[in-house]
């Protein structure tokens, strides 16, 4: 593979992996995905790939499994509207309400990678995982810092996430 692809990618051989996954998702004996609840914790067996997919469902399951185990349901309200920043621009992660403005005043401060702006609003930790804001975010750092998108690191050295 790295015969095949890695003349794709710059710099190859000094190139730092960005996100390393690790994990055990367990497949259950029928294939099937299992909930099961042992104390007051609940295991979540087969979710495999689509489990984020799945994750309404199951977590209607999981509900009833901690229903089960005796713990009190609560009413939950929605998640507050975002801030309204009528002078700070448009809103560019909507999960924590963070503003282009203060993305960009992040990164005149002190902020240089796209994890030190992200994690300095806990971006990247609400129910999208960053997955809606990440790509502007980038944008308005290489526009910030007067670079290229594929110079802006993740966090440093050689964590590049534009190649």
């Amino acid at each position: 593979m790295v015969e095949m692809y890695g003349k794709y990618l710059r710099d190859f051989e000094n190139l730092t992996p960005v996100k390393i996954f690790a994990g055990n998702r367990p497949l259950s004996p029928t294939g099937d995905v299992l909930i099961k609840s042992t104390g007051r914790t609940v295991h979540i067996l087969g979710t495999e790939s689509p489990a984020f997919t799945g994750a309404p469902a199951l977590v209607e399951d999981v509900v009833k499994a901690l229903e089960g185990l005796g713990l009190p349901k609560r009413k939950l309200g929605g998640l507050p509207p975002p801030k309204p920043y009528a002078r700070c621009g448009r809103v560019v992660c909507f999960c924590r309400g963070v503003t282009e403005c203060e993305i960009r005043e992040a990164v005149r401060r002190v902020s240089r990678t796209l994890d030190g702006v992200m994690a300095r609003f806990g971006m990247g930790m609400g129910p999208c995982q960053g997955s809606r804001c990440m790509a502007e975010v980038l944008k308005i750092m290489s526009e910030e810092l007067g670079v290229e998108p594929r110079e802006v690191t993740k966090f440093g050295g050689g964590s590049w996430l534009v190649l």
